[in-house]
């Protein structure tokens, strides 16, 4: 797994870190951020070994990313 660096918040510039919870008894990670408590949707762990990946990649896309 290859660390990315998460982007700052998209609504307030708080800095994010990902979390890992559960949804069920489904494994999840997300993107949180620190300042003002948004997170970004789950990503299933049994979905990708890479699921920290794939959440910071998911946080990390703006709307003016091509």
């Amino acid at each position: 797994m290859s660390e990315q660096k998460l982007k700052p918040c998209p609504f307030c510039g708080g800095k994010a870190f990902i979390e890992n919870g559960y949804v069920g008894i489904e494994r999840v990670v997300f993107v949180k951020c620190d300042e003002c408590n948004v997170r970004m949707p789950n990503v299933y762990v049994r979905a990708s070994y890479c699921a920290n990946d794939k959440a910071a990649e998911a946080w990390n896309r703006r709307a003016n990313d091509e």
